[in-house]
């Protein structure tokens, strides 16, 4: 039973990238496969079976964590399309991308020492504390998949920690440009008036007409028999009349559009929700943030050379879950 919380570790630590999916992969004859066996090579540097099976149990925990939790579990062998268009698995996915954030480290770890980054001691003592909670905090199932060695761990976090350094050196040298403009999101009422009804255009009128004595969207839509809908809505997320609506309306006001045979009624609450902007202004640095490092690394790729060893991938498995809907159920009876 899950009676403690997984530490989104990597996944969490590093910028979100698409999946990587354009290295070559060379089988490797092996008479034996252990932990110590070579999974991959970044140029020069092996990548061990220990390792892979870290990153990719730590991503099958965190994805498992988080469906489980909104009641859903993974069915791993469910086959989809990569970028290519080829066939794979969920499971085949993941475990490309927990290879992805290793190549990332790895090549990010040859900027570090062209940039002249090194971990201070304020970064290993960070490191430490790090690696102490991941043992404290992880599920006991989790440790018991991954067999990591604290010696293993103390790299990934090492690696965790120069990583992000380095990207904090790109981030400072490319700085990203977003405003709050782009980022303002309105709260608005909207009711629809679909094609069943006759004369939409009047019915539009109509209403706005009596909203401008005094009635409410809210109970005109209950007299007309109409749906209505409520929310933000900011630049880009419809890209049509009704989202120029919206945004052109202060607070108080309203007014109507048409859409492809629908027209709406629209009332506008709030023309600048100020923490809806402030959440979406983040999630735009973010994006721009995640854009500039991605350049960096398919720059670095370019001169890379990237080698993985199909057979000692193949028994990094996701074929016995680490987190179920029975762990949540159990958790929530205790």
């Amino acid at each position: 039973m899950i009676k403690k919380t997984v530490i989104k570790m990597a996944s969490v630590v590093l910028i979100a990238a698409a999946i990587f999916s354009g290295c070559g992969k060379n089988a490797k004859e092996q008479t034996e496969i252990t932990k110590d066996s070579i999974a991959a090579k970044v140029n020069d540097v092996e990548i061990t079976l220990e390792e892979a099976s870290f990153y990719a149990y730590m991503e099958q925990a965190n994805y498992e964590a988080y469906y489980v939790a909104s009641g859903v579990e993974i069915d791993w062998s469910y086959e989809t399309t990569d970028d290519d268009g080829n066939t794979v698995t969920i499971e085949d996915l993941v475990k490309e991308e927990s290879m992805e954030i290793i190549y990332r480290q790895i090549l990010f770890e040859d900027l570090a020492e062209e940039y002249g980054i090194t971990l201070d001691e304020e970064d290993l003592e960070g490191v430490a504390t790090d690696v102490s909670d991941f043992f404290t905090d992880s599920d006991d199932e989790l440790l018991e998949k991954i067999g990591a060695s604290k010696e293993l761990v103390e790299k990934v976090y090492k690696s965790v920690a120069l990583y992000k350094k380095v990207c904090e050196k790109i981030l400072s040298d490319n700085p990203i440009s977003v405003s709050y403009d782009d980022a303002k999101q309105a709260y608005c009422i909207v009711a629809v008036i679909d094609s069943e009804i006759t004369s939409q255009e009047a019915t539009a009128k109509k209403i706005v007409e009596r909203m401008e004595g005094g009635e409410t969207i809210t109970y005109l839509a209950d007299v007309y028999g109409l749906e209505t809908s409520e929310g933000n809505i900011g630049k880009g997320d419809m890209d049509n009349a009704l989202e120029d609506l919206c945004l052109s309306l202060s607070t108080g006001e309203f007014g109507y559009c048409e859409v492809d045979g629908y027209y709406y009624v629209v009332y506008c609450t709030n023309d600048y929700d100020e923490e809806a902007t402030e959440y979406v202004y983040e999630d735009m640095v973010s994006e721009a943030e995640a854009a500039v490092i991605t350049s960096m690394y398919e720059e670095l790729l370019k001169d890379a050379t990237i080698k993985e060893y199909a057979d000692v991938l193949a028994t990094i498995t996701f074929s016995e879950s680490i987190f179920t809907l029975e762990d949540v159920t159990e958790d929530t009876e205790e």
